[in-house]
């Protein structure tokens, strides 16, 4: 399986340890800061991030790294499926136009400031409801709803992405991925959320 997984910080980083067997292009313009340490354990201050990530995982051979931001224009040949877990408007645009030229599912992963989520995107439901950027402003994150309880949500001081929100993010990406493997009758699973409390949607649920 061919998968170009665009940002390599703390949700993207976690996804490598269950993917990196696959043949991969791993995609990130940003370089590592000493507040990465905290929450991503191959971080490399002052590395790119998809070059380390590149060294750290590149055990047979199968990862390509794009130490560059993705403007959208870009081609990769065949891919079967594009992850995005960056947390920009231009990151997440690029990542749907990807998905369109390429002709292939998108999934995209978020741990915006804390609650980890990720959703499906077929380019053959663009404009529709089940299109994520339709429903959900996907490419307008300060305009996101959260979708969490307000008793639920965190005193201001506690908000901020935490290692734990990193691997959850990954881990709905991976929920999303393994149905796209599994379903036959194209019911896939498109929605995957942790607040305000653990959940997912499929298609016919949306």
């Amino acid at each position: 399986m061919k998968i170009l997984i665009i940002g390599m910080g703390g949700t993207g980083s976690c996804l490598m340890n269950a993917l990196y067997t696959n043949e991969l292009i791993i995609a990130d313009g940003d370089t590592y800061e000493d507040a990465n340490l905290t929450r991503q354990p191959h971080a490399v201050s002052g590395g790119n991030k998809a070059d380390v990530m590149k060294e750290v995982f590149n055990k047979f051979n199968t990862i390509t790294s794009h130490p560059a931001m993705l403007d959208g224009y870009e081609e990769f040949g065949e891919l079967d499926v594009i992850i995005s877990a960056v947390d920009s408007n231009e990151g997440r645009k690029a990542a749907k136009m990807l998905s369109n030229s390429h002709g292939c599912p998108l999934i995209i992963a978020q741990n915006q400031e804390w609650n980890p989520s990720a959703w499906l995107y077929l380019p053959s439901l663009e404009g529709s409801k089940y299109d994520p950027y339709m429903t959900y402003q996907l490419d307008n994150i300060e305009g996101q709803s959260e979708h969490v309880c307000e008793g639920l949500r965190p005193q201001k001081s506690e908000r901020g992405q935490s290692g734990l929100a990193n691997l959850a993010a990954a881990g709905h990406a991976v929920t999303i991925l393994h149905s796209l493997l599994q379903e036959k009758w194209q019911n896939y699973v498109a929605e995957s959320n942790s607040m305000p409390w653990p959940r997912y949607r499929k298609m016919k649920d949306l």
